[in-house]
């Protein structure tokens, strides 16, 4: 029987574990995109336009992830959402586009990702 200080300490754990270390992270403005492995939102670039047209997203993740293992991951993650590639870098789902754009600064990958309703600024 495990002491009920282990349990006690376990759940204060859990709840304090960064976001970052969890799993099944999403990010904050597509809240049915998993962030990858390795990357971590920015919040503070995310940009947001909703209107009655359709939507226009841009989320941000930085980290030490590799290109290959981000492509790989996504291009396993995001069929299984119902995303339809394109290519490596685009993907599509009921009228909407998912485009993926990579920049690095170092060892610091950038991950830019934009969601586009059709006809809405595609």
């Amino acid at each position: 029987m495990k002491h009920p200080l282990v349990s006690v300490l376990l759940a204060i754990l859990l709840v304090l574990e960064p976001p970052s270390a969890r799993a099944n992270d999403y990010f904050a403005a597509i809240d049915d995109l998993p962030v990858a492995p390795g990357m971590a939102e920015d919040e503070s670039a995310s940009v947001v336009f909703d209107s009655p047209a359709g939507r226009i997203v841009t989320v941000v993740a930085t980290g030490s992830a590799r290109l290959a293992d981000l492509r790989t991951y996504y291009g396993s993650a995001l069929p299984a959402l119902g995303w339809e590639p394109q290519s490596a870098d685009a993907y599509v789902r009921e009228g909407e586009t998912l485009t993926f754009s990579y920049s690095r600064d170092g060892d610091r990958l950038t991950m830019r990702i934009r969601l586009a309703t059709s006809g809405a600024g595609n």
